[in-house]
């Protein structure tokens, strides 16, 4: 039984949420979200937050977000992990409630502000967006 600790195979899908109230995404204007998608929070201390994808289908994704609506972006981890600027991985990194989440630990929130190079390669390296979701009347 997987309980998410298992490494990240190469061919393995990640997604990556990206509020729609931010703007960060419009398709009529560029099949890209903006790289400030890719921007670590708070919350990223130690790795940018994403979801492996054989954990939980993009509206799940969506629906963890307590209401609000999402764009869900869709990275190969092979990808990542052959940026061309730095080098990158993605990892599990499971939560107790959560056995899907994983992070790329070189772009956390402390070192944020000197990673918008990084940022715009996972943006330009996207394979799709979906969305947004959840469906229906949530704000």
């Amino acid at each position: 039984m997987c309980d998410g600790t298992e490494r990240i195979a190469d061919e393995e899908l990640i997604y990556r949420r990206i509020p729609v109230s931010q703007n960060l995404y419009n398709p009529d204007l560029n099949p890209s979200p903006d790289p400030r998608s890719f921007r670590p929070i708070k919350l990223d201390t130690n790795g940018l937050s994403l979801v492996r994808t054989k954990y939980s289908t993009p509206q799940q994704v969506a629906e963890t977000g307590h209401g609000k609506k999402y764009w869900i972006a869709v990275l190969k981890a092979s990808d990542i992990r052959a940026c061309t600027i730095q080098p990158l991985d993605v990892v599990p990194a499971p939560l107790h409630d959560y056995p899907g989440h994983a992070e790329i630990p070189s772009l956390t929130y402390q070192n944020r502000r000197d990673t918008d190079v990084l940022q715009l390669w996972l943006a330009d390296n996207c394979l799709e967006i979906i969305g947004p979701l959840p469906e229906g009347d949530s704000a």
